[in-house]
């Protein structure tokens, strides 16, 4: 079994954003198919370049050079389109943006260190043809039917095909592409959330996902090539691995309701990106939603599939959805919070490292400290986590984390088939959540996860604060 930590270099998109506009390149504009050569000459500062074209299409915008570069794009009302750092595992950024004939956008970079100085380059590619697409995107996907195979293809640079289908019967499918074209996949539910996001989990360079189905419900695969630049052809396969269902529903009664805000961080621009808090996060949210019934409106998930600048999670979305649940939970109800993401430790404050910005363990308190139900439920699975616990716990809350103050918490690394993924702390919890027959205790829980990781040996260990003895989960 292979697993990483979670670690990464911080870099946030709120410092892109207030990063004053010192250094404008004298009338430089651009327009597809050409390439331009600027420098950063004062430290701190950003050099901004005009980009138009007389066409509409799609361009591939690229730094060049040796220097660590982060590219921004805007359009005329400085409304941020699109952002990048260190693409591809490089120190240069790359962006693809769909631009129309006629406007104006605002191409904006600045060095990552703040002291730096040093001269780069900016491509901009020749128009790119989008109108031959096989099986469609995201908003218009193509039809498949499950257990058949069919042959497709990336046709263009950016290409996202979409496959839609409703299962005959409930069961554990296995989704995967066939061929030699290094694909990226993600799995949908009927609402388009991210169930899973797959990347060399199959044969070679292909994902799969194998997962729990459910008849009559609706469901979309995305598939691109794990570089934009990538076109070929390769085949969307699937087969049903095992009938019926191993969800068990809780069966203890509540008092009252329960409430829950689920948030998966994955998108950190190529700095530390983190695929397996998706899978994380939905398992999490089928637990809630199916395990225990919350309906769908006392549910708020927040996730960031790669490479969608329109859902980064922030900090202020998270203290939103928290807030709106304190106004709703009563005294009787239950309410759980979970998070799958990067975590931080400075001066003894211990933060959420977020795509959008930081949420510091004060900040998250004060929230916290409004919602008056009576039986809270708390999860941090991240770096550091167990800071939260010794911050939050009391006579109402309960917190689990997934490792220690001072200690990393680790991934499944891609290729870990075995696994869906996700953390190797919440892949455990989450099946002894969803899967177990018997009524379930949060101690036993933890308890059989801990044993789960010492049977991988993972190196982290995780943590229990409580004052329940009795704080049932199933």
């Amino acid at each position: 079994m292979r697993y990483i930590p979670r670690m990464r270099t911080y870099r946030f998109l709120p410092a892109l954003l207030l990063v004053v506009v010192s250094a404008v390149a004298a009338g430089a504009q651009q327009a597809p198919g050409t390439r331009g050569q600027y420098a950063v000459r004062e430290p701190g500062s950003t050099v901004s370049i005009a980009l138009q074209s007389t066409e509409s299409g799609r361009v591939v915008i690229t730094t060049t050079g040796s220097v660590d570069t982060v590219l921004a794009v805007y359009d005329r009302d400085r409304t941020l389109l699109a952002w990048n750092d260190d693409y591809n595992d490089l120190l240069t950024s790359q962006v693809i943006l769909d631009i129309e004939g006629g406007q104006k956008y605002e191409l904006a970079v600045h060095l990552y260190a703040p002291w730096a100085t040093g001269s780069f380059g900016i491509e901009v590619s020749d128009l790119i043809d989008t109108s031959v697409d096989d099986f469609g995107g995201r908003d218009d996907p193509g039809s498949y039917t499950l257990g058949s195979t069919v042959p497709a293809r990336m046709d263009y640079v950016g290409d996202v095909d979409a496959f839609a289908f409703v299962p005959e019967q409930t069961g554990v499918y296995r989704v995967e592409t066939v061929g030699t074209l290094d694909t990226v996949m993600a799995l949908l539910d009927a609402e388009g959330r991210v169930m899973f996001e797959a990347d060399d989990t199959g044969k070679g360079l292909n994902p799969a996902i194998e997962t729990e189905l459910y008849a009559g419900r609706r469901y979309t695969v995305l598939v691109h090539a794990y570089d934009p630049w990538m076109t070929g052809r390769y085949e969307l396969t699937s087969s049903l691995v095992q009938e019926g269902t191993r969800l068990q529903p809780a069966t203890h009664s509540r008092d009252g309701d329960v409430y829950a805000v689920i948030v998966g961080a994955a998108d950190y621009r190529g700095s530390g990106d983190l695929v397996g808090t998706l899978t994380d996060s939905y398992n999490m949210y089928r637990y809630v939603r199916y395990v225990l019934g919350a309906p769908a409106e006392n549910v708020i998930l927040l996730q960031d599939q790669l490479g969608r600048l329109d859902d980064t999670v922030s900090a202020g979305m998270v203290q939103d959805a928290l807030s709106g649940l304190a106004a709703r939970a009563g005294p009787r109800d239950q309410v759980i919070f979970y998070y799958s993401g990067h975590g931080d430790e400075r001066e003894g404050v211990f933060y959420l490292s977020l795509p959008d910005g930081e949420l510091s363990g004060p900040e998250l308190a004060a929230t916290i400290e409004r919602i008056e139900a009576e039986k809270v439920l708390l999860i941090f699975d991240s770096c550091n986590a167990g800071g939260f616990g010794e911050l939050l716990v009391n006579d109402r809350r309960s917190i689990l984390s997934a490792s220690g103050s001072d200690e990393l918490s680790y991934v499944y690394e891609a290729g870990a088939a075995s696994r869906t993924l996700g953390s190797v702390f919440t892949s455990w919890f989450a099946d002894h959540l969803l899967y177990s027959g018997d009524d379930l205790t949060l101690e036993q829980a933890f308890n059989r996860t801990v044993d789960d990781l010492l049977s991988v040996q993972a190196t982290q260990n995780p943590q229990l604060f409580t004052q329940r003895a009795e704080f049932r989960v199933r």
